[in-house]
């Protein structure tokens, strides 16, 4: 679903959606997959559901706010959150939050997650309003807690491919040639999105992409390589990589601005391996087998809440998450047994939030 898709009806009663797709195709995905969600448990409301973008102030009169998705809540407050932070000064409105996570861009190790004075009054306040606030992962589920926010398990939004749920198919996502073993046509990759001011990330990135590129070739695999590039191909570390990967033959794609589930090419390929958390979550969701690099806050809350094979985006993690993604390839059985579990994860959630917008509706009915 694209934004121009969404139709505006003419009601009395209006709910803004909060969302955060700028550029990131991301946050396209968790905004395509959301409003699906909406219109599948709420559209028949007679009430008129009205896209914000929360990066921009916003003025208009809104009787509830729905914040979807994103990783808006941050240890000094983010700039998402000041926006709506304003506007709830002059409109005394409830906010209710689905599928929402922490930050924590950057944050490596142990270091525990925590709020400031400003961060956690704003989202105890916001929680208060409404009482309804779901979150994607574990980690940041037990960060609220600390701040008496009890917040709901459901996952993030993008989990929910609501065409495949129906299908609820795993096993035929995954080629197989005539002899019955997997056949990986294409795969995915997915980096940090890089900088002149990270060196060491874009030589982590080019030793990734060089080293999967040579372990296909040595194991005789006939795979095609595509790169994601989530954000746009401005900087120059991101067109250095972009050519060198090129001279390899493998395909390029700038999918900022757009959804993942929008690009043909990746919505026909087969594995994904890389850093970009909803990359992997794409891949997942659609019964596809995903490796995601743990780097930082959001991909390990992730993984804290579906294990994947992961490992940490490290020359060994690197070369350890490869060797071990090349070793399925060529034996079906972990594929399938993979693809099983993380459809069993994605269901059980699916469960909770079902259920989590079963009460969203009920507040809403008795709210308007």
């Amino acid at each position: 679903m694209k934004k121009s898709d969404l139709i505006i009806m003419d009601k009395k009663n209006k709910i803004g959606i909060l969302h955060g797709a700028i550029t990131n195709s991301g946050d396209y995905l968790i905004y395509n997959r959301g409003m699906k969600l909406i219109n599948e448990f709420l559209g028949d409301l007679d009430i008129e559901f009205v896209p914000i973008e929360r990066w921009k102030p916003f003025e208009k009169r809104y009787d509830i706010l729905l914040l979807l998705g994103g990783p808006i809540i941050s240890s000094t407050l983010h700039s998402q959150a000041k926006n709506i932070e304003n506007y709830l000064k002059t409109n005394n409105v409830p906010v209710i939050c689905i599928g929402i996570g922490i930050n924590g861009k950057n944050m490596h190790g142990s270091k525990k997650f925590s709020l400031d004075k400003q961060s956690s009054a704003f989202w105890k306040m916001i929680y208060s309003s409404s009482k309804l606030f779901s979150v994607r992962d574990k980690e940041t589920q037990l960060m609220l807690k600390r701040y008496d926010i009890d917040a709901k398990l459901t996952g993030c939004p993008a989990f929910f491919d609501l065409d495949f749920i129906q299908k609820n198919i795993t096993e035929e996502n995954i080629r197989k040639d005539d002899n019955g073993k997997s056949s990986i046509k294409r795969i995915a990759l997915t980096i940090p999105n890089l900088n002149i001011k990270t060196p060491r990330s874009f030589l982590k990135s080019l030793f990734f992409v060089y080293y999967i590129y040579f372990k296909l070739k040595i194991n005789k695999l006939n795979t095609n390589i595509i790169i994601i590039f989530q954000h746009p191909i401005s900087s120059i570390a991101n067109k250095i990589l972009a050519k060198l990967s090129n001279l390899l033959g493998i395909d390029v794609i700038d999918a900022s601005k757009r959804g993942l589930d929008e690009i043909e090419l990746i919505q026909n390929s087969d594995l994904h391996i890389g850093s970009r958390l909803h990359a992997n979550i794409f891949f997942i969701s659609t019964g596809k087998p995903s490796y995601l690099f743990n780097v930082d806050k959001r991909t390990k809350g992730f993984l804290s809440t579906i294990s994947v094979p992961s490992n940490n985006f490290t020359i060994n993690g690197i070369r350890k998450l490869v060797d071990i993604c090349i070793r399925d390839i060529k034996t079906p059985m972990y594929l399938e047994e993979q693809t099983i579990k993380t459809e069993t994860d994605i269901l059980r959630y699916y469960s909770e939030m079902k259920l989590y917008l079963q009460d969203v509706r009920k507040y809403i009915q008795q709210s308007l």
